[in-house]
């Protein structure tokens, strides 16, 4: 499920690191947390992602 070594930055004392920070707006920290989106990388571009759905575009606000 996770890519390779990243067991280690999110484990014990590390989990609450700045670096593993995301900044989200009140639907989409809730929406993350009913694993309703998902981030995709957007390539070429370090630390920017996509917010995707698995719903179909008419079931999305």
């Amino acid at each position: 499920m996770f890519d390779v070594g990243v067991a280690e930055l999110i484990q014990g004392p590390e989990i609450d690191r700045r670096r593993n920070a995301i900044t989200l707006t009140t639907h989409y920290h809730r929406s993350f947390g009913d694993f309703q989106v998902y981030f995709e990388p957007v390539p070429n571009k370090d630390y920017v992602y996509m917010i995707k759905t698995f719903y179909p575009r008419s079931f999305v606000r």
